[in-house]
């Protein structure tokens, strides 16, 4: 067999495997598998089997990649892994076998955002929860705007998700590099529910940047 035919069927057999993962066809994958044993073939944009797999929520896809010998902690060309593909579509079952698989929490994309970031901006709660129970950084910021999750979850409005942030370490006078706080964030939405949340654990309405909040119907409804 020369080079070129060779790199053909190569590139056959991932575009199949990449096929049986997205029909989620787990005895074609393992059939595959059986014959082509490469399980971490890359799609033109770095992607895994395993990371389309945790994308979609295809929980017994992911664990015969893994049983297979698929490494969890890859990334594409977006420095997407396999976790934070997962966590952000809110795929708890997913999450929590990556994490079973030394999947790593702290994994920062292109954005600098990690799952944790992600699951508190989108809403996530269930996630969040399985994340923090297993040592996520309450605190983690982004690298360029330094945003905390708490900030993303109380200006989106997720208030149970700013709860559990508070329950489990997160800095509720945190702010952004403009001095945004979550509470000037929650207040600005109109997140009410938030906005008790934070005032509950701490939050100082006098904190520089805050002052300017007390004319904000959600607050001034409160004094």
């Amino acid at each position: 067999m020369d080079t070129t035919t060779s790199i053909k069927m190569t590139t056959l057999a991932i575009q199949n495997l990449f096929s049986y993962v997205e029909e989620e066809n787990l005895a074609a994958l393992k059939a595959h598998l059986d014959k082509f044993k490469e399980v971490d073939g890359r799609s033109d944009n770095g992607q895994t089997p395993l990371m389309l797999a945790s994308e979609q929520g295809s929980i017994e896809i992911v664990q015969e990649l893994i049983r297979r010998g698929a490494n969890v902690n890859l990334d594409d060309v977006d420095c997407w892994s396999a976790l934070i593909c997962a966590a952000k579509e809110g795929h708890v079952d997913v999450v929590k076998e990556l994490l079973e698989s030394s999947a790593y929490m702290e994994h920062r994309d292109m954005g600098g955002w990690t799952a944790l970031m992600w699951t508190a901006y989108k809403g996530r709660v269930e996630v969040t929860k399985v994340l923090l129970d297993n040592g996520a950084n309450p605190n983690t910021t982004g690298q360029q705007y330094s945003v905390y999750p708490i900030i993303w979850a109380a200006g989106r409005g997720h208030a149970e998700i700013v709860q559990v942030l508070l329950e489990n370490g997160a800095k509720v006078n945190c702010s952004d590099k403009y001095g945004t706080t979550p509470l000037i964030w929650a207040a600005r939405k109109g997140h009410f529910d938030c906005v008790m949340h934070l005032l509950e654990n701490g939050a100082d309405v006098d904190q520089e940047g805050a002052v300017c909040l007390q004319s904000t119907p959600v607050v001034t409804n409160l004094f």
